[in-house]
């Protein structure tokens, strides 16, 4: 298992941003407006929330994917209390959780991209015998005070879930809440997947969810997307971005379509045994199973 963690705060903001190059300066400032533009109230929204797409396209258009990555670990360093487990509370694995006790419980479990433990604790409460890692080694830090306050037995390790490599396999993977949808990129997501199946037992369950692309939202996205190709042409950007990304609140997501994500879980080998439906920006959230013959 990795070595113990060191560092107990998130790196200043300042730090932050010193780190980050031009470009992903000029696209955390276009996506910090188009959050601007989106928070005025009427009557000016109308000509307020068409800027806001074109800022929030070129912000996507601008960055190339380790540009996004700066964006998204400068967030969660200005905001380490927002995440705090004691405040920072969501219903949604609620939802999902009595579903994933009649599969499988009182097994091991494997909480990837755990942040500060507010899932860990959910788990560790319901029975599971927990494992939880994310990259961000403060955020690990933060994890086991909360265990120690809060009481609930988990094991944490500051772990980037592509190169974690533990000497045994989970019954369970988690990946964290709407984490699917923050991968960037179809081959990265296959990597996740990949990994996934990796770090799985033969036998076991992987849970990924995503924010489910809206039928009634196609023509906002088709618009993002046909200006964040024009921005990436123009300023030698990420030339590979694809139809439903977004960046809003300081992080990446992309909107996918249910036929999109089953294509891609079903073309890296794994089965959905059941789907807990979200609507909205609620999760969607995949029971995932290897298929009969894969690998």
């Amino acid at each position: 298992m990795p070595s113990a963690v060191t560092s107990q705060n998130p790196p200043t903001v300042a730090a932050v941003a010193e780190s980050v190059s031009r470009r992903a300066a000029l696209g955390i400032r276009m996506a910090s407006v188009a959050d601007s533009l989106r928070a005025r109230r009427r009557p000016l929204r109308w000509v307020t929330l068409p800027m806001a797409w074109m800022a929030e396209s070129i912000a996507i258009g601008v960055m190339h994917r380790r540009d996004v990555a700066a964006m998204v670990r400068s967030t969660y360093a200005s905001r380490p209390e927002f995440y705090d487990p004691r405040r920072y509370q969501l219903p949604h694995e609620a939802r999902m959780l009595p579903r994933l006790l009649e599969h499988r419980d009182a097994c091991g479990l494997l909480d990837a991209f755990c942040g500060q433990g507010r899932e860990a604790k959910l788990f560790a409460d319901a029975g599971y015998h927990v494992t939880a890692i994310d990259e961000l080694d403060w955020m690990i830090r933060r994890a086991q005070r909360f265990r120690v306050d809060a009481g609930f037995s988990a094991e944490f390790f500051a772990q980037d879930f592509f190169t974690f490599d533990p000497d045994r396999s989970f019954d369970i993977v988690y990946t964290s809440c709407w984490m699917y949808s923050t991968i960037q990129g179809s081959d990265r997501r296959r990597e996740f997947l990949d990994r996934c199946k990796r770090l799985c037992d033969e036998n076991g369950l992987a849970v990924v969810s995503y924010v489910n692309q809206r039928a009634n939202s196609t023509a906002g996205a088709w618009l993002r997307f046909i200006i964040a190709k024009a921005a990436a042409v123009l300023t030698v950007g990420n030339v590979r971005s694809e139809f439903g990304e977004r960046v809003y609140s300081g992080l990446f997501w992309h909107h996918l379509s249910d036929a999109t994500v089953r294509r891609e879980v079903e073309s890296a080998g794994w089965q959905i045994t059941e789907t807990v439906a979200g609507t909205g920006m609620e999760p969607t959230f995949l029971f995932l199973v290897r298929m009969p013959g894969g690998q």
